[in-house]
């Protein structure tokens, strides 16, 4: 995203190590500007004063279900601002399965894109959700909890 879109600046969060060494050397060998690697765990960074509904747009890979994704995420996206979640498979499913943490978290559906990328299956789609309001500070919960009672 930062190499076709200069004018965003952008963190990159990863929990492993590894993963964030090989981006913050991969941005210094390319001369990236604005754009940063942090390692951390979502749901500590989430509750970071720099951190915690900071950013107008997020992003992610397709890293888990949507209810869990969503208490992982939203807690990041400034009210009004937007969640992007690239998903594939059982779009429907995940979306019903997501009301209850759609509605806990301050979130509504406001697209889903399908999107085509030569190569790969078919049936690849970006959900949009859109952030409402400020959420509880009791979000996100620790990841036990996230991943093992998804709201």
């Amino acid at each position: 995203l930062k190499i076709a879109r200069h004018d965003l600046d952008m963190v990159l969060l990863d929990s492993l190590a590894k993963r964030v060494n090989f981006l913050t050397e991969t941005i210094e060998k390319l001369g990236l500007q604005g754009v940063y690697a942090v390692h951390a765990r979502a749901e500590e960074l989430a509750r970071k004063e720099e951190h915690r509904e900071k950013y107008d747009l997020v992003v992610s890979r397709a890293v888990a279900a949507l209810p869990v994704l969503l208490e992982y995420a939203l807690p990041f996206v400034s009210p009004g601002g937007r969640f992007l979640a690239y998903k594939s498979l059982k779009t429907e499913e995940e979306l019903q399965a997501s009301a209850h943490a759609l509605s806990e978290l301050s979130g509504e559906l406001e697209d889903v894109m399908k999107v085509d990328i030569p190569g790969l299956p078919a049936d690849r789609r970006i959900i949009v959700i859109r952030k409402r309001n400020n959420i509880s500070p009791k979000y996100p919960r620790n990841s036990g909890k996230i991943s093992k009672e998804p709201l």
